[in-house]
C-alpha cells in the first residue's frame, strides 16, 4: 500500500502477505444420490489436482471432519442434523464459512426451527400443480456477487420444471436475508443471508433431480462455481496463528499496528 510523498518518507509504503489459496476445498454431505450433481459441477472427473477438491461425506461422518479446513460446506438433504453437528456448522458459518444448503424429503419442518443461520424458517412443502411446474427464472438481484458474471441476454430467462419446493412466509424471514433469484413473480429460489463474517445460501429446491430439473439447467455449473469461488473470498476469515496482522487487518487494527512498528510517533 503507498501513499502520496509527504515529508515523512518512511511511512509512505506498507507491505503484507496476503494468503491466497490454490484449491478451493469443498465439503458436500449427504448421500451420493443427493449429492451426485453438485460434485460432477464441481470437479466433474473428481481429479484430486483440480482447484476445486471436492470431498463427499453421510452426514453421519460430519463429525470427524474440521470444517474450517473447508472454504464452503453444501448440504444436500442433510438436515436434520445432530445437535452438536448443527451447532459446529453454525459456528462454521459466523467464523466466515459459507454454508449452501438444498432441502430435501428427509427434513420435515419442524427440522429447520433450530436453524439461526439460515434465511428463513420455510413454512411448507408445496407439490407443484401439473399446470404450474414450469417456472421462469428471474434474477432479482443481477449485482449480487453471484449473479453478476451470469448476466442473461435482453428478453431472455432460463426456465426450470419445478415439482416440488419449500415455501417460507414473509413473517418467518430472518433480518438480512436476500432474494437472489425468484421462480415465477415472487416465490423465493435461492435465498442468501450474511451471518457474523460468513454467509448462508438456501434453495427452495433439492440438489438432485427429485424436484426439479434444475440440476439439468445450464445455470446451475455456474452458480455452484460462483458460490466456491465467493467462499474463497471469505477464507482470510480462518487466519492462521502465525498471522497476527492479517487477523488485524480484516479489523481495521492492522494498518495501525504496522505504522506502530514502523514509527512509534505516528500514532
Amino acid at each position: 500500500i503507498q501513499s502520496p510523498s509527504d515529508n515523512l518518507p518512511i511511512d509512505n509504503s506498507f507491505f503484507f502477505t496476503i494468503r491466497v489459496k490454490e484449491k478451493l476445498p469443498t465439503l458436500c454431505v449427504g448421500s451420493q444420490n443427493d449429492t451426485f450433481f453438485v460434485m460432477k459441477a464441481l470437479n466433474p472427473m473428481n481429479d484430486s489436482n483440480s482447484t476445486m477438491n471436492v470431498k463427499q461425506v453421510t452426514p453421519d461422518q460430519l463429525p470427524s471432519e474440521t470444517l474450517s479446513a473447508y472454504s464452503c460446506i453444501f448440504l444436500c438433504n442433510a438436515i436434520p442434523l445432530a445437535g452438536q453437528d448443527l451447532v459446529v456448522v453454525e459456528q462454521y458459518v459466523r467464523n466466515g464459512g459459507l454454508l449452501v444448503i438444498f432441502p430435501g424429503d428427509k427434513a420435515a419442518m419442524e427440522d429447520y426451527k433450530a436453524w439461526s443461520v439460515i434465511p428463513g424458517k420455510p413454512s411448507s412443502i408445496l407439490d407443484m400443480p401439473f399446470e404450474e411446474k414450469k417456472r421462469m427464472l428471474r434474477w432479482e438481484k443481477p449485482q449480487h456477487a453471484l449473479l453478476r458474471t451470469l448476466q442473461l441476454p435482453p428478453g431472455s430467462a432460463p426456465v426450470v420444471t419445478i415439482s416440488r419446493a419449500i415455501r417460507w412466509a414473509k413473517d418467518a424471514l430472518n433480518e438480512g436475508e436476500e432474494s437472489i433469484i425468484s421462480a415465477g413473480a415472487s416465490d423465493p429460489f435461492l435465498m442468501h443471508r450474511s451471518v457474523g463474517n460468513g454467509a448462508t445460501i438456501m434453495f427452495s429446491v433439492a440438489a438432485n433431480r427429485d424436484w426439479s430439473s434444475f440440476p439439468l439447467s445450464p445455470f446451475f455449473l455456474p452458480l455452484m462455481h460462483q458460490e466456491d469461488i465467493r467462499a474463497a473470498s471469505q477464507s482470510l476469515l480462518f487466519p492462521r496463528e502465525d498471522e497476527p496482522y492479517l487477523n488485524m487487518l480484516k479489523t481495521g487494527q492492522g494498518i495501525v499496528k504496522i505504522m506502530e512498528r514502523i514509527n512509534p510517533c505516528l500514532v
